[in-house]
């Protein structure tokens, strides 16, 4: 009778410390609701401001010209001329942020400054997406007064 009490004791403790040593299984980056919402947004104004430049770029009154750069290496006068090159650039930057994003947050799953990892990972598609719904909102307003003429940006 003994050795079945003990057995009981010896078999719930195991089992008790099995389930208290369980690893967790990590949670994937598009599991997330709010990541998913990023992403999408992320994506979004980058469409849109592809579509918006495009439009601005092939007005009729020609009065407003691209004459900015990717990061000072080449200019975006080719890329922005085409409306497949554009969108093209504009989804593979999206691409690259999310790619970014995601990195951060699986190096949120093994490190102990997981919260950091996170907040990084949501910061980079919050920031890129402001910025990108300011310049969509900047270009809409030029085209609604059709700029000045021989403005650049």
């Amino acid at each position: 009778m003994k050795s079945l009490v003990l057995f009981i004791v010896i078999s719930l403790t195991q089992l008790a410390c099995a389930e208290a040593n369980a690893v967790k299984k990590p949670e994937q980056f598009f599991a997330n609701k709010l990541n998913r919402s990023l992403v999408a947004t992320e994506i979004g104004s980058r469409i849109f401001d592809a579509l918006s430049t495009h439009q601005m770029l092939t007005d009729p009154c020609h009065c407003i010209r691209e004459k900015g750069s990717f990061y000072g290496l080449f200019p975006m006068r080719q890329i922005a001329s085409s409306e497949v090159g554009f969108y093209a650039y504009s989804l593979s930057y999206a691409t690259a942020q999310i790619e970014i994003s995601r990195l951060l947050w699986n190096r949120s799953q093994r490190s102990r400054h997981a919260k950091l990892y996170r907040f990084a990972s949501r910061a980079v598609l919050v920031v890129d997406a402001t910025n990108e719904s300011a310049l969509v909102i900047n270009t809409r307003r030029l085209i609604a007064t059709r700029g000045r003429h021989g403005m650049t940006f």
